[in-house]
């Protein structure tokens, strides 16, 4: 019983994800905690859901310099860059069957890409009134992609929901300022706000929708 939700999981790659990556190798390992651990509840999750639920992978390729105003020299220049590094591969544990859908995207938002927006369309048309979300990094592009997919959904019945555990952020995320809220916290609030579900748990999402 799986016909009215889908799975999409943005950016499940190793510049997003591995201690080689460039996020890591930029920002330290020990801010890559929080990110890690998602990505082990993403792959234990997807081995264990059934082999008919629809599941869409979202993945970045970027140009040198895109997120460093064409500083090359910039340790960041070359996120996601084909043919730069590794971090353009998928992230260790994660491996798209051949029935899903690979879709590459160039900007933060997938929404900009004509065969995500088609997708979607598809995928409402099936009947799915259930979108999920995971993947790296929810400050980033996760969050940009959702709310825009909620955006252009509009009221025909479709949520957008995003499962924080199988979601991650750089530790400094979820960190507060002296008396400030979080950042991870006020991006929440936020979400929900542009009618957004977020829960804890993917299981939330899931419970009676087939037998775990």
């Amino acid at each position: 019983m799986t016909k009215d939700y889908a799975i999409i999981i943005i950016d499940a790659q190793k510049g997003f994800t591995s201690h080689y990556g460039t996020l890591a190798l930029h920002y330290g390992s020990l801010e890559m905690s929080g990110i890690r651990t998602a990505l082990a509840n993403l792959c234990s999750f997807l081995d264990s859901i059934p082999s008919e639920t629809q599941r869409i992978f979202v993945r970045s390729e970027y140009k040198r310099g895109k997120f460093t105003s064409g500083n090359l020299g910039h340790p960041l220049a070359n996120l996601c860059v084909t043919n730069a590094n590794n971090d353009v591969e998928w992230a260790d544990g994660i491996r798209p069957r051949q029935c899903d859908r690979v879709i590459t995207k160039h900007e933060l938002n997938a929404m900009y890409s004509t065969e995500y927006r088609e997708i979607r369309k598809s995928t409402t048309a099936q009947g799915k009134r259930l979108l999920i979300f995971g993947g790296f990094t929810l400050t980033t592009c996760v969050q940009q992609t959702v709310r825009n997919t909620q955006k252009w959904l509009g009221d025909n019945d479709v949520q957008c929901c995003i499962a924080l555990d199988l979601t991650g952020a750089r530790l400094s995320y979820f960190k507060k300022a002296g008396t400030a809220v979080a950042p991870i916290e006020t991006l929440k609030q936020e979400l929900k706000q542009s009618h957004i579900r977020v829960v804890g748990s993917v299981w939330e999402l899931l419970e009676g929708k087939f037998n775990a």
